[in-house]
């Protein structure tokens, strides 16, 4: 994995740091005793598109060195929609796990692109990414 991964940024506008930091506190809960976020919880602390990254970038302090980077389906350019992927939380192919080490265990399919080349903060065009591919895992 390339070091020192980085998110893309969106523009922020003003910020309310009392949600972002209950969000935050309530996010690293819930990851640690693998529990939900409840639906009352998200609409009694709603957050801007700039606030739910300020509480990406808290929780991976937290939570280490991010490993890659997850894209929704959907995504558009002007409205991406990705997650943060941990290093610690990234298995090989040959993983076991013991029962009762996940709240539920599922199988998903996934694409993974490794980036062989730096791409430094801007705007790129689809062959430069295309080009940037080391390969897909």
């Amino acid at each position: 994995m390339a070091q020192g991964m980085r998110r893309p940024s969106i523009k922020s506008g003003e910020t309310s740091m009392s949600n972002i930091d209950v969000a935050t506190k309530e996010l690293l809960a819930v990851r640690s005793s693998g529990g939900l976020v409840s639906t009352d919880f998200v609409a009694a602390h709603p957050l801007s598109a700039a606030e739910g990254l300020q509480v990406q970038d808290n929780i991976s302090k937290v939570a280490g060195p991010v490993g890659g980077w997850k894209v929704a389906p959907g995504s558009t350019p002007e409205a991406p929609n990705f997650g943060a992927v941990f290093a610690r939380d990234i298995y090989g192919a040959s993983e076991t796990f013991e029962t009762g080490r996940f709240r539920s265990m599922g199988i998903e399919c996934e694409i993974a692109f490794r980036i062989g080349k730096d791409l430094r903060e801007g705007s790129y065009t689809r062959d430069q990414v295309a080009n940037a591919i080391e390969s897909v895992v």
